[in-house]
């Protein structure tokens, strides 16, 4: 069960996402972004891009 819940709004859809928020033991909250499936949405993150990948030896 998430400790909080935010409330997203997109221009052009009705009502709001919730969207659960978590608390870990460390670190700052996190958004789990999975409801914005089923909305027809997904989640954009440019600096993804700018990762080298991983060199496995």
């Amino acid at each position: 069960m998430a400790d909080k819940i935010a409330r997203l709004t997109v221009d052009g859809l009705d009502g709001t996402i919730e969207l659960p928020v978590y608390s870990g033991t460390e670190g700052p909250d996190v958004i789990d972004v999975r409801p914005l499936t089923g909305k027809g949405l997904f989640t954009y993150d440019p600096a993804s891009c700018l990762r080298r990948p991983v060199n496995h030896r």
